[in-house]
């Protein structure tokens, strides 16, 4: 890449960018889905008659009202043959998606989870501050091997 770029390397941020689009892509699916984990059933007696006989605009106008109130008042207004439960969905396999493209992101990052994303650390007594201390002397070698030599000509 120096060589097509005139000597000038990609932004470190370069090679992030297809795992930060995949991560926001899972971030933006399991939104999505979490909107339709919940389903409403409706039971009323006799349906199969109302929607073919001659009350089905009648019944469509009851649906409508139905909708509305429960999108404006947050409830829904029922007669006394009709019945509405609401079931949740499991949503399961998200975490796998999630973690995957967080280890996908750290390392084209090459930085370590439990810095970029703050995860907390695995191990027995790992407190974390082996992963601070590697990440620090990975800094320091950054700086000394690409910063030094430019900041002291400009000093």
């Amino acid at each position: 890449m120096r060589q097509q770029n005139n000597g000038y390397d990609d932004s470190v941020l370069e090679a992030c960018w297809d795992a930060i689009r995949n991560m926001g892509s899972v971030d933006q699916g399991a939104a999505s889905i979490v909107q339709e984990l919940k389903l409403n059933i409706l039971r009323i007696a006799g349906l199969a008659g109302l929607q073919t006989s001659d009350q089905a605009t009648a019944f469509y106008a009851r649906m409508q009202q139905l909708g509305m109130s429960k999108s404006m008042l947050n409830m829904v207004l029922l007669d006394e043959k009709e019945t509405f439960e609401s079931l949740a969905t499991p949503m399961t396999g998200f975490e796998h998606l999630d973690s995957n493209a967080r280890r996908a992101l750290a390392a084209a990052a090459e930085i370590p989870e439990t810095i970029l994303f703050g995860v907390a650390p695995g191990g027995l007594g790992e407190n974390g501050a082996s992963a601070k201390r590697d990440w620090a002397n990975v800094i320091a070698s950054y700086q000394e091997t690409r910063l030094r030599r430019a900041l002291t000509y400009l000093y």
